[in-house]
């Protein structure tokens, strides 16, 4: 059986991060997430069941909850660009509020499309 063997290595953590096509995935479930119901800890369970197909631990979701809190406190700073991340369309108009969750979203999404589980599995 072929099977690619599990690696961490930068290189592929920073092709698939900026890959457009996973960039525009991780925007699409961004987007399906805000418009989800359910509170955070909802949304990300099903985000990360939607993408690895199991449901995420406690510990999993603890720390991807910590990790979506920050982004979110990030992009509310302007230390990350909202609009840039949680959109390619220049014609699409985000209030900023709705631009810093689907981009807190996208970003966590990312996060976990590029688990080695997802990538490999």
């Amino acid at each position: 059986m072929a099977r690619r063997d599990i690696t961490n290595t930068p290189m592929q953590a920073l092709s698939l991060l900026n890959d457009v096509t996973f960039m525009q995935a991780a925007r699409e479930l961004g987007k399906s997430t805000v418009n989800a119901k359910g509170d955070d800890h909802e949304k990300l369970a099903d985000l990360f069941r939607k993408i690895l197909v199991r449901p995420a631990t406690k510990d999993e979701l603890d720390a991807l909850l910590d990790f979506y809190s920050h982004q979110r406190t990030r992009l509310k700073e302007g230390q990350l660009p909202a609009n840039k991340i949680a959109t390619d369309s220049t014609s699409e108009n985000l209030t900023t509020d709705d631009a810093i969750q689907r981009a807190a979203w996208t970003l966590v999404a990312r996060v976990i499309m590029n688990l080695d589980e997802a990538v490999t599995k």
